[in-house]
């Protein structure tokens, strides 16, 4: 958000940082304030090593997340403010990363349609992969095993970040 401030005129850039810094903590403690109670329930899980035979730990990022603090940087693992903040960081950056690659790959099949017809050579690969009777598995396993290849080449051949340079 701080990015916002650049648009506005050099005499209000300052009032336009100290606001969104305001709205942004605040939003920082609202999160803080509904995750406590799962903190400290992974907080109790971490005193059982990992390896406990009855050990029924959960699977996502956060257990990852602490798992690694306690590890590596234990000091790091009772500041609720850190965690708090590395939790909103990656959360953000991991919808960011997928919104910005599925933008980049929407814009490079249309910019690249009229060199290559871009498009027919999707329907046709479409088509043969997905089978002309239209049976497949609606997984997300299987539809992202299907995404993946045409992400990477979208990404090799173009950049992943808007800032780079366009080719059509």
């Amino acid at each position: 958000m701080l990015s916002v401030s650049a648009t506005f005129p050099r005499s209000l850039r300052f009032l336009t940082r100290v606001f969104t810094r305001w709205y942004t903590n605040r939003k920082v403690a609202k999160l803080a304030k509904a995750w406590v109670p799962l903190y400290r329930e992974r907080l109790k899980i971490l005193e059982r090593p990992a390896d406990d035979v009855g050990h029924d730990e959960p699977f996502d990022y956060l257990r990852a997340m602490m798992r690694f603090a306690q590890r590596k940087r234990p000091d790091k693992l009772h500041n609720f403010n850190t965690l708090t903040r590395r939790l909103l960081m990656t959360n953000f950056s991991t919808m960011f990363t997928t919104t910005l690659l599925a933008h980049n790959l929407v814009l490079n099949i249309v910019g690249s349609n009229v060199e290559h017809n871009t498009v027919a050579q999707l329907r046709d690969e479409f088509k043969h992969g997905f089978g002309a009777d239209g049976e497949f598995n609606w997984t997300k396993s299987n539809v992202a095993r299907r995404f993946s290849p045409l992400a990477t080449a979208s990404i090799r051949a173009r950049g992943a970040s808007l800032t780079s340079r366009q080719r059509w």
